[in-house]
């Protein structure tokens, strides 16, 4: 591999080395690459969770066969120093290997038991590749940076995210919302249907992999309420959202994940925009993939909604359609759960719209943060990772923050969700 197939996205180089050994694993015994070429899928600052690299290869499966072309996507391990101290590598990617290789195809396999169609069987999810922790074969405990998972590049067969500052239009976020509904129906109905496995699917996916460097978030609230009171539309609400900043001023809504039966399944936990991707035809959404699963984690499923509704719409859906897309999420569900031949009473709408205020209550400040972030452009920001305290956290809000986090707001006070 020539230096110039390398990627270097900050403090660490990060490279995909050996792919026969991951592509082996779905491939077969007998492949071999022979070409590969890897740069940066996203620009440094469009993702903080993990190295995202675009990995083109040239393959054989057998000696004999002809050659394949593959469009590949890896994720691996943070570039920066600063992304390394706060991410549990190993956390967030045994998650989602697990996801990928075994909780994806449990849902599958629930499906087809209760005679769904084949052509409805859940499938969003990009096609997986490969995984492992590390190249080391006796380190089976620590994830190191060659740790890996390697899925399909949607790009290459025509799937494509909304604009992140603008939000989704309603035609997107109905089939987001329907897709979320039927996924968290999957997993209550793997936890009513099969305890056993969904307790194993816990013990990987119920850690927060992340720590919340109260150091570097420190003179966020102070700089989101600094926004709120030089807006009169949001001014009126500042007593309410400052008690909202003091309540978790050690980050509380990011960790309080109650496990209440019997809404306890399993999230995605950062549904959003960048992590939503359609396949269109003119404009109109004709299928939907999820990717980044690293925060998922066994709750209420209604915590996603919030931080989804309030933070990736656009304006004119906030505006137009945001009860129709909570009909839309709560009626799915129903759907789901009674095609799994599961008891629907327990999930009946008063009591969803109950939980739903009760997840809500501590979220606007989770959901002020986030908006942001979604809301910067890495290339006019200069997004540093090593220093996202001085070119994200304190950096001036733009019109576009403003507009979405007013909307926000109203949304979360007209829902009673403070």
């Amino acid at each position: 591999m020539s230096a110039s197939d390398k990627v270097n996205s900050g403090d660490s180089l990060i490279v995909l080395r050996e792919p026969e050994q991951l592509l082996r694993q779905v491939l077969g015994d007998e492949l071999t690459v022979l070409d590969l070429r890897q740069t940066a899928l996203v620009p440094m600052g469009e993702n903080y969770g993990s190295s995202i690299l675009k990995i083109d290869l040239v393959v054989k499966r057998k000696a004999d066969a002809a050659e394949e072309k593959l469009g590949l996507v890896a994720k691996m391990s943070p570039a920066t120093a600063f992304q390394q101290e706060m991410l549990n590598v190993k956390a967030s990617m045994l998650k989602e290997i697990y996801i990928f290789k075994d909780l994806m195809p449990l849902y599958q396999e629930m499906q087809r038991e209760v005679g769904v169609p084949e052509k409805d069987v859940i499938d969003v999810l990009p096609k997986y590749y490969g995984s492992r922790l590390s190249l080391d074969p006796s380190n089976r405990e620590e994830a190191d940076l060659d740790a890996v998972l390697l899925m399909e590049n949607l790009r290459c067969r025509g799937y494509e995210t909304m604009d992140r500052k603008t939000g989704m239009g309603y035609a997107h976020a109905k089939m987001a919302i329907s897709k979320l509904a039927e996924y968290h129906a999957l997993g209550l109905a793997l936890r009513i249907k099969k305890p056993e496995i969904f307790a194993k699917a816990r013990e990987l996916i119920d850690i927060i992999p992340f720590e919340t460097n109260t150091e570097v978030f420190a003179g966020m609230g102070e700089q989101i309420y600094k926004t709120i009171c030089n807006d009169p539309r949001t001014a009126i609400h500042k007593d309410l959202i400052k008690k909202q900043i003091d309540d978790n001023a050690n980050f509380e809504c990011f960790y309080n994940m109650d496990a209440l039966e019997p809404w306890l399944t399993l999230s995605h936990g950062d549904f959003w925009v960048n992590n939503i991707m359609f396949k269109n035809d003119n404009g109109k959404p004709i299928d939907i993939k999820l990717i980044d699963f690293q925060i998922a984690y066994a709750c209420s499923p209604m915590k996603d909604l919030p931080y989804f509704l309030t933070g990736s719409l656009s304006i004119e859906t906030i505006d137009q359609h945001f009860e129709d897309l909570i009909d839309v999420y709560h009626e799915t569900l129903l759907d789901t759960l009674r095609t799994l031949k599961c008891d629907t009473a327990p999930f009946a709408r008063e009591k969803f719209d109950e939980q739903l205020r009760y997840d809500a209550s501590n979220q606007l400040y989770r959901c002020m943060m986030a908006l942001k972030f979604f809301t910067m452009d890495a290339a006019e920001n200069n997004i540093d990772l090593n220093d996202l305290k001085g070119t994200v956290i304190l950096s001036k809000s733009n019109d576009t923050y403003v507009e979405r986090l007013c909307r926000m707001v109203d949304k979360f006070v007209e829902k009673a969700w403070l």
